[in-house]
This record gives C-alpha cells, sequence and structure tokens, in this order.
C-alpha cells in the first residue's frame, strides 16, 4: 500500500480538525502526526504483515488486513465502531 499523497493527508488533517479541534496543538502540528502516521505506516507495513500468522498472512487481502489493524488500534483506543 504506498503512502497518501499530500492532498490525501491534507484531507485527513482537515477532518480530524474539524471533527474532533485539538486545543492546545495548532493546526500544523496536527498536519505533522498525521504526516508522521503515514509515514511511519508506509515504512513498517512489511513488518505488520511479517507478524500475521498463516492462513491470514496470504489468505487475507491488503485491504481485509488494513481493515482488521484500524480495528484493533480503534478498539486500544477506547473507540468503539
Amino acid at each position: 500500500m504506498a503512502a497518501l499523497s499530500t492532498q490525501q493527508r491534507g484531507e485527513i488533517h482537515a477532518f480530524l480538525c474539524r471533527r474532533f479541534g485539538y486545543g492546545v496543538v495548532t493546526k500544523a502540528d496536527v498536519q505533522a502526526v498525521v504526516d508522521a502516521t503515514d509515514s511511519w505506516q508506509d515504512a513498517n507495513a512489511t513488518a505488520f504483515n511479517t507478524a500475521l500468522p498463516e492462513p491470514g498472512k496470504t489468505a487475507l487481502t491488503l485491504t481485509q488486513k488494513t481493515i482488521i489493524f484500524c480495528y484493533v488500534a480503534l478498539k486500544r483506543a477506547g473507540i468503539e465502531v
């Protein structure tokens, strides 16, 4: 999965600022966190896939694995989906 484009990162930033606001941090701070998160995901995608057990590692699609990753992260943060 490729890293997001600058426009896509900006769309995430705008959504987060509209949806949640961030009080003491600036919009530029939030953008930097979005950028760093995307870069981290890009750099660690192989490690994530390697950590998955078979048969899921090879049988699940990239989309399915991404959804699982996101749901686990949301649950860990206490966000119900």
